[in-house]
Parts: C-alpha cells; structure tokens; sequence
C-alpha cells in the first residue's frame, strides 16, 4: 500500500469559514504607495466594500476606498479584472482575497 500526499485544497470559492466570498489573489504590492494588486477571479470589488486579505503572514480587513485599473479610479471591478487597491499594510504575492459584504 503507497501513501498518497494530500493535495493543497483550492480556495473555498463559497462562503466558508472566514464567512466570505473568495474573489482572487494579490498578484503585486507597490510599497511606496502602499498598494496592491487584486486578480480577481471570481464575484466583483467595488468601492466600499469591505474586504479581508489572507495570506501565511497577513491578515487585513479593511474597506476599499480607493479601485483603479490602469491607473484610472473605477469605482468597480469584475471578474478577469486586475485591480490596484489601497491597503492598510504589506499585502504579498499569493495573499487570497475575500468579500466580506458589498457597499
């Protein structure tokens, strides 16, 4: 009998456990304008949504008030979509995001 590794689950897409909706990933972090960028994969950011940013060794919760895609503010982002959020502390590569509730 071979032992199998267990293989690393995918984010929870639905509500789960953070009692959120998984929406995507922060692909980059702009230290300097404290900034990250959010590929979102699933559901929509808008402004004044509140978000959580979940990673090994970050865990924020804040509410968007500033979206921009292509360095122009939008006040909406959609699925496929990568958008530049404010954030309130180092955010990394691979970070998941999470909707919390819409504005």
């Amino acid at each position: 009998a071979s032992k199998k590794t267990a293989a690393k689950p995918a984010p929870k897409k639905g509500k789960d456990a953070l009692a959120g909706k998984w929406v995507g990933e922060i692909t980059h972090y702009f230290p300097h304008v404290q900034a990250g960028v959010v590929k979102i994969k699933a559901h929509k950011l808008a402004v004044g949504d509140l978000i959580r940013v979940k990673g090994h060794t970050t865990d924020l919760t804040f509410t968007i008030l500033n979206l921009e895609i292509d360095h122009d503010r939008v006040q909406k982002a959609a699925r496929g979509h990568e958008a530049g959020v404010q954030v309130p502390d180092r955010v990394r590569e691979g970070d998941q995001v999470y909707l919390l509730s819409g504005a």
